[in-house]
C-alpha cells in the first residue's frame, strides 16, 4: 500500500501546472545604423528567448523578462555580435517598459560601432504551462 500511495504522490508532483505570463515582444536590432533584426520574441516569464544569427554580420539577442506590481516588466537583454571567434558578448543591459510603450538600449562599442536595441511588449497573457515551461496544457 506504501508503494502505491508513493507512486501516485510522484505522478501528482511531475504533474503541476504552472500560471505563467508569456510576452511578445517585438524587436528591433542596429549594428551601425543598419536594421540586422526584427522579430518578435516569446518570452516566458522564468525562462529565456534568444534569436541569433551566425556568419559574417551575425547578432546574438537573448532575453528574460521580470514583471513589477504596476504590471511593468523589466526586460533583461544580453546583446552579442559574431566574429571569427564565436560570440562576442557588448553588453548585458535591461529597460523597464510598461505594455504597448517601446523603449530603446543604445550604446556604443569599439569593435561593433554604435548598437540599438528598440524594444516593444505588444502582448502579455497568462498561460498555463507544465513544471519545464515547454508544454502548454490544454
Amino acid at each position: 500500500m506504501k508503494k502505491f500511495g508513493l507512486v501516485l504522490l510522484s505522478v501528482f508532483l511531475t504533474a503541476q501546472v504552472f500560471a505563467r505570463d508569456v510576452l511578445q515582444v517585438d524587436a528591433e536590432l542596429y549594428f551601425k545604423d543598419q536594421l540586422k533584426m526584427k522579430s518578435p520574441f516569446v518570452v516566458v516569464l522564468g525562462d529565456s528567448s534568444t534569436l541569433a544569427e551566425e556568419g559574417r554580420d551575425g547578432y546574438k539577442v537573448t532575453m528574460t523578462a521580470d514583471k513589477h506590481m504596476d504590471n511593468s516588466y523589466t526586460l533583461h537583454n544580453e546583446i552579442s555580435n559574431y566574429t571569427a571567434a564565436g560570440f562576442n558578448l557588448l553588453v548585458n543591459e535591461s529597460i523597464k517598459l510598461p505594455l504597448n510603450q517601446s523603449g530603446t538600449i543604445e550604446f556604443a562599442h569599439k569593435d561593433a560601432g554604435n548598437v540599438k536595441l528598440v524594444l516593444k511588449i505588444v502582448k502579455q497573457l497568462e498561460a498555463d504551462l507544465d513544471e519545464n515551461f515547454s508544454q502548454p496544457i490544454r
